[in-house]
């Protein structure tokens, strides 16, 4: 049920995209305003680093390091690409057909080149993130690892608003994309 609410939510935010792009812009605009205090070189410094954990560079060396501190049968291991490689490509083909422009960049930061929608690095958090802070709370019921994947989770979804990397509608589609993939490989 859970894998199904993920996938149907994230449809009907990427049909909001596709179909009504102006209602979308506007909820975008009004939340970008509210964020607008971290829009400055200090606030940068400070996000740039934690955006590391959803970039390609910070999730093959976290699922590689995760392949050497875990027990991951092939089996997991299997679910663990499977999530990680179905979440990127479907998000490289729905980035491709929404085409949806970038927020306005700063001058202190470079331009990004790819479309928006969804999120790349929030989409590719919460799928590795997700997957691993499940796998862990599932052999040893803490709460800890739960904790912190979602706090990673939620700094990387954070760190691209306040870049202004993506707007807020495109880090949900993210969170909503990497968690149907998780939830997919495990059944939910």
């Amino acid at each position: 049920m859970i894998t199904l609410t993920l996938f149907v939510s994230f449809g009907i935010l990427t049909a909001a995209v596709l179909l009504a792009p102006r209602a979308v812009q506007h909820i975008d605009t009004a939340i970008e305003k509210r964020l607008s205090f971290f829009a400055t070189p200090r606030w940068t410094r400070f996000f740039k680093p934690i955006t590391f954990f959803g970039s390609a560079g910070g999730i093959i060396g976290f699922a590689i390091l995760a392949t050497f501190t875990a027990p991951l049968d092939v089996v997991v291991m299997t679910k663990l690409v499977v999530v990680l490689g179905g979440s990127t490509l479907m998000a490289q083909i729905v980035k491709q057909v929404a085409a949806r422009v970038r927020p306005r960049e700063h001058a202190w930061l470079p331009p990004f080149p790819q479309y928006s929608f969804p999120s790349g690095h929030t989409t590719a958090a919460t799928a590795l993130y997700g997957f691993l802070g499940l796998f862990w709370y599932a052999l040893f019921p803490l709460p800890i690892f739960l904790i912190v994947a979602i706090g990673i989770i939620l700094a990387v979804g954070f760190s691209r608003l306040t870049l202004s990397a993506h707007f807020a509608l495109d880090v949900l589609g993210g969170f909503l994309l990497g968690g149907f993939w998780v939830a997919l490989a495990l059944g939910l």
